[in-house]
């Protein structure tokens, strides 16, 4: 079955997320290991991350012409 073009959004989109969330939280870890506040620098991290994510994911839908 082929994947329509909404299934393809999603997918871009779920890629990003995922991808921002992972990086996200080896950037918290790190920085609350060095600030010694690990619990707010991993939320923050994630939190940062998502949102990049979700951004570069509506880059990457809105540029391949899904959009329209």
């Amino acid at each position: 079955m082929a994947n329509s073009s909404n299934d393809t959004k999603m997918n871009r989109m779920a890629a990003g997320v995922s991808i921002g969330l992972a990086v996200g939280a080896g950037c918290g870890v790190a920085v609350g290991v060095a600030a010694g506040d690990i619990a707010l620098w991993l939320a923050v991290g994630i939190g940062c991350g998502i949102a990049v994510g979700a951004a570069v994911g509506g880059m990457l839908e809105y540029r391949k012409g899904d959009h329209k």
